[in-house]
């Protein structure tokens, strides 16, 4: 038997009735659960501890994880081991992922944690842990696709500004669905994006990128029926991940065209300098 507050309790009764209970879940049907913000919160960790690394690795005169890992199209990196063609189009795909979790500077750095920390756990209470995962990668990866698309080859963007607009446009989403205001919410986007076009070296296309995606996710969980709702954000997710890779594709086709003219890699000719410059 179980002890409880008054009297015994018998441990088949009290497993039956565990059964029977259904779980608390929000509006968007995520599970209600007590440690709230817990990806967001490691995603902070995860961006700093690669900030930190970067930071020792120049130190020590090693390696720049920006120019490692940042989105860069096509371009000559030149090292003490002497030049190194880097870039998406050469075939580094995983800089699309990788360049949400390198930022260009402090600033930089800290306002998207800032970001992260104070609207991620809202959005991740709303929506459950995974997806909320899902839709912070999706929104990177398409921002960071937007990058590779329409910047410069020679250009190099890093950050997780994509995925921070993406967290955007699903709050902005999620409190309309809930009937709760979004003038704080819009204002703060709409600042942001023209700040993208005016101040220097910000690369508004991630932004647009990620708000994007992140606000298709985020709808499809608040306004799908019920019943339909996972399977729902699984094919929009499918859907815009399928569509980033044609386009990345595409744009790979045309860039190795331009670029490696015949003969170009046969003859192990290298092409002059490029300095690669850092977008947030």
């Amino acid at each position: 038997m179980n002890e409880a507050a008054v009297g015994f309790q018998c441990p088949e009764c009290v497993a039956a009735a565990a059964a029977r209970t259904r779980d608390v879940r929000t509006v968007l049907g995520a599970r209600v659960d007590a440690r709230t913000g817990l990806v967001s919160y490691t995603l902070v960790a995860i961006i700093i501890g690669v900030a930190v690394l970067g930071f020792l690795l120049n130190a020590i005169g090693g390696p720049d994880l920006r120019t490692s890992l940042g989105v860069v199209g096509i371009a000559i990196d030149v090292t003490d081991s002497g030049p190194t063609l880097i870039g998406v189009a050469d075939g580094e795909y995983y800089r699309l992922l990788t360049a949400q979790f390198v930022h260009g500077g402090l600033l930089h750095l800290l306002f998207n944690c800032y970001v992260l920390f104070v609207i991620g756990p809202f959005v991740e209470s709303a929506i459950g842990r995974l997806r909320f995962l899902a839709l912070f990668l999706i929104s990177g990866i398409t921002g960071a696709v937007a990058s590779y698309l329409f910047n410069d080859p020679q250009t190099l963007s890093v950050g997780a500004s994509g995925a921070i607009f993406g967290l955007f446009g699903a709050a902005l989403v999620i409190n309309h669905r809930l009937g709760r205001r979004t003038n704080e919410i819009l204002g703060l986007l709409v600042l942001n994006l023209v700040l993208g076009f005016v101040i220097p070296n910000i690369d508004w296309r991630a932004h647009l990128g990620g708000l994007i995606a992140g606000s298709l996710v985020a709808a499809v969980l608040a306004f799908s029926a019920p019943r339909l709702r996972q399977a729902g954000f699984i094919v929009v997710c499918l859907v815009i991940l399928t569509v980033d890779t044609l386009l990345v594709a595409s744009r790979t086709t045309q860039l190795r065209d331009q670029s490696f003219p015949d003969g170009w890699r046969a003859a192990g000719a290298v092409a002059e300098s490029v300095e690669v410059v850092p977008r947030a």
